[in-house]
């Protein structure tokens, strides 16, 4: 036994077509001794592995699209202490994971240290039908290969996403109201709160950078974590954490002091 206990929930039980599916992932300890684990519970550190079953009947495992390279040292998790994570599901090897409406459900696997497997719980997923224009608009400008890259990645200016970032942007603009515009917001705050160097093929061995848009990161971030209803407290708390970093670096301590704070305290309200 491994004395382990390892769940996830949905950040929402209940999506809209076409809105990011993410899951809270949660590792604990029953053995009083304490159990010596590894702390990666995102599933592309690979140290998770996570099955999706869809309403067309098909299984398919979640491959996301870019594999995280880690090294952490094993921790000791003493009974009732827990690990927690965050991770988004939507779009990986396989493209567009959720992208029909009905009920998915969804299990994962975290593999311990001693070589043994923690099954989780089946968590169940309902991707609603439209019931709006709007929602069928919006449903739309989101699915797409496109967009769900820029989901996975959080965010690019590589100019073969530029449809997708289009359409992400109008998800801004003209259903700026719609819930789900919280995640166009998040994508474009956080990729805006970053450098971006482009290899320029017109001119070989040209880099281009675009610097980091710290006026319109911080404008799109204070919109996006200010959202109760939708995006999730540690998603809230990365952004804001890059935001940060990004402040650091150009001088603006006191933005950056602020918006670490806030990053506490969103982490803390998580747990």
């Amino acid at each position: 036994m491994s004395g382990l206990e390892f769940t996830i929930t949905p950040v929402h039980p209940s999506h809209y077509l076409g809105e990011p599916v993410l899951l809270n992932l949660r590792l604990g300890s029953f053995d009083r001794r304490g159990r010596l684990v590894h702390p990666n519970l995102h599933p592309a550190a690979m140290g998770v592995s996570i099955a999706i079953n869809r309403p067309d009947g098909r299984a398919v495992l979640f491959e996301p699209l870019v594999e995280r390279l880690v090294v952490t040292e094993p921790i000791m998790l003493t009974d009732g202490k827990v690990l927690t994570d965050s991770a988004y599901i939507g779009f990986g090897k396989g493209g567009l994971y959720f992208d029909q409406p009905g009920t998915y459900r969804v299990r994962a696997i975290y593999h311990a240290l001693d070589g043994s497997r923690v099954l989780g719980n089946v968590a169940r997923v309902r991707v609603r039908y439209p019931a709006a224009q709007e929602d069928n608009e919006v449903a739309e400008l989101m699915l797409g290969e496109e967009q769900g890259m820029l989901l996975a990645l959080r965010g690019s200016d590589d100019p073969e996403l530029s449809d997708g970032n289009a359409a992400l942007q109008t998800v801004i603009e003209k259903h700026s109201k719609h819930p789900v515009a919280v995640y166009a917001r998040y994508i474009h705050g956080v990729n805006a709160a970053r450098t971006f160097k482009i290899i320029d093929n017109s001119a070989p061995g040209r880099l281009r950078v675009r610097k980091a848009d710290l006026k319109t990161a911080q404008t799109l971030l204070a919109a996006a974590t200010a959202d109760a209803t939708r995006l999730d407290n540690i998603s809230k708390a990365q952004s804001l954490e890059r935001l940060a970093r990004a402040q650091h670096a150009h001088g603006d301590t006191t933005g950056a002091e602020r918006n670490e704070q806030q990053a506490g305290q969103l982490r803390a309200a998580h747990r």
